[in-house]
């Protein structure tokens, strides 16, 4: 048989047990407000310079009320409470050490926390003058609880963030121009200056204006890059012949891993010069008179015409003729798909077919250029004295048959 007294002893330890079990079921429930994320702007200051401190801060409970059971024991009748819970903000105040000068932003909040709740608590400061790395402390007065302290490090003027990253450059190794119309291929090469390792780095060459496009393959993978470590690789585009003549932008966009995991995506540029060729020809020739003979005034006109995608400019044309008359011709400007004369006056000089040259000397936006035409012109001999003389013959016949017949009137 057993003794009451024991069996009041396991009864008051069973009471003991299930109180712990509620308690601890209940301190488990409690809210609690941690620090999610923090952002230093600008990351790295220069010494006396005013900069943002951002915290990120959350209420870790998920629900906004906690049950518990109360009664006189853990076997008999009870009752079930649920009360509402929120951590409950006393102040907020962030410590510089002496060092960090806190400007504004301290006791900005107060108040109760809902569950799963995230608030910014930003902070204005100014590094000191000596640069560094310090680390202000935020400290979160909560209502019936621990307070929370949580440092946060500050860069002044220390070149420690960028040492410990890669660091992605991007170069044009061929420079030059593109002239509308024409394909052309752009080289480049990229270096991890950095001091770590840039993973699985691809790029993209992604043209964004209508006149560009690439003509073959427009993305690259380049694997994982080292420090020091570089890549080459090549463009080939295509441009529209009505593009207009400027710089455009070619941008590449770079991605890659960096050694925490996070995916980094970087976009550069490289201008592309477009700049218009002219293309000029003969158009049509002609002399005025059409047939020319021997000491006749005539003149050569010679229409220039430009088929290309540039303006020609000082535009200047000669004629190497062996004869009195205009050695040259200024003509100035043509503008694409537009024509202009050049005229010269000459005096004929003896029969024959003579073969001379037109020079036509004139610059566009790519340099100077020179073109030289072969044509020919043909000199009739002057037969007019022919043409006198038989006048003067007819003439002659006409007056002796005239004076022959009156004499035999008389």
């Amino acid at each position: 048989m057993k003794h009451p007294g024991r069996i009041k002893i396991h009864i008051t330890f069973l009471i003991i047990f299930i109180t712990l079990l509620l308690i601890t079921q209940a301190a488990a429930d409690q809210p609690s407000v941690i620090v999610t994320g923090t952002d230093v702007s600008p990351a790295v200051l220069m010494p006396g310079e005013k900069g943002l401190v951002t915290f990120t801060i959350k209420n870790t409970a998920t629900t906004a009320t906690i049950t518990e059971t109360t009664g006189k024991t853990a076997v008999t009748d009870g009752t079930t409470v649920s009360t509402e819970i929120y951590p409950t903000i006393k102040s907020v105040y962030l410590d510089g050490k002496k060092e960090i000068k806190v400007l504004g932003g301290n006791s900005q909040f107060s108040g109760d926390i809902g569950p799963g709740q995230e608030i910014k608590l930003t902070f204005l400061i100014e590094a000191p003058a000596v640069k560094g790395i310090y680390f202000p402390v935020l400290i979160i007065g909560v209502l019936n609880a621990e307070n929370l302290r949580y440092p946060v490090p500050v860069n002044v003027n220390m070149p420690v963030s960028a040492m410990k990253k890669p660091v992605i450059s991007l170069e044009r190794t061929n420079q030059g121009y593109a002239v509308p119309g024409d394909n052309f291929t752009v080289d480049f090469s990229i270096t991890n200056t950095g001091k770590s390792t840039a993973g699985d780095l691809t790029l993209r060459i992604e043209p964004d204006n209508p006149s560009v496009a690439a003509s073959g393959k427009s993305v690259f993978y380049a694997g994982d890059m080292k420090e020091g470590e570089s890549y080459a690789f090549s463009v080939p585009l295509q441009t529209d012949k009505n593009a207009d003549t400027g710089i455009y932008d070619l941008p590449v966009r770079i991605s890659y891993s960096d050694p925490d995991g996070n995916y980094v995506t970087i976009t550069g540029t490289t201008g592309i010069d477009f700049r218009g060729k002219a293309g000029l020809s003969i158009a049509s020739m002609k002399t005025d008179p059409v047939l020319v003979s021997e000491g006749d005034e005539f003149e050569v006109l010679i229409r220039i015409e430009n088929t290309g995608t540039g303006e020609a400019k000082s535009t200047y044309a000669g004629l190497d003729l062996p004869f009195e008359g205009t050695k040259g011709a200024f003509v100035g400007k043509i503008k694409p798909n537009n024509d202009a004369p050049a005229v010269f006056t000459y005096i004929a000089g003896k029969s024959g077919d003579y073969l001379y040259n037109l020079t036509v000397e004139y610059e566009d936006d790519t340099g100077a250029y020179s073109e030289t035409y072969t044509l020919s012109l043909n000199v009739r001999k002057n037969d007019g004295w022919i043409a006198i003389v038989v006048i003067l013959t007819v003439l002659a016949v006409a007056g002796f048959v005239f004076y022959r017949h009156y004499a035999r009137k008389k």
